[in-house]
């Protein structure tokens, strides 16, 4: 997984502006991953995706693209952390930090 800077917003500044809202999808910040990974997991564009590892999860919003690698992710910084109660992921919202020291 790589971050970047978002393009909606300053690092989480701005997470709930007008900007920002309008590029999430479905209400979560969106991961870019390649067409070929996405093919292989049965990933449609916008669809809401579990990303995690040992430490954490979050929730996502599909973006196809073979404008990122094979095996990599990215996903911007800045989204709000937003913990699911219940336990299923660590950010319902897409925040990366969750899965990252």
């Amino acid at each position: 997984m790589i971050n970047n800077q978002p393009s909606t917003k300053l690092h989480s500044q701005l997470d709930h502006g007008k900007v920002s809202r309008q590029a999430r999808i479905k209400g979560h910040e969106p991961v870019q991953i390649n067409t070929s990974d996405a093919l292989a997991r049965g990933i449609n564009a916008d669809d809401l995706v579990k990303v995690y590892n040992l430490r954490g999860a979050m929730i996502c919003g599909a973006v196809i693209s073979d404008d990122i690698m094979p095996g990599v992710i990215l996903v911007s910084t800045g989204a709000w952390f937003d913990p699911d109660p219940t336990g299923e992921v660590s950010c319902k919202h897409g925040n990366p930090n969750v899965l990252t020291p």
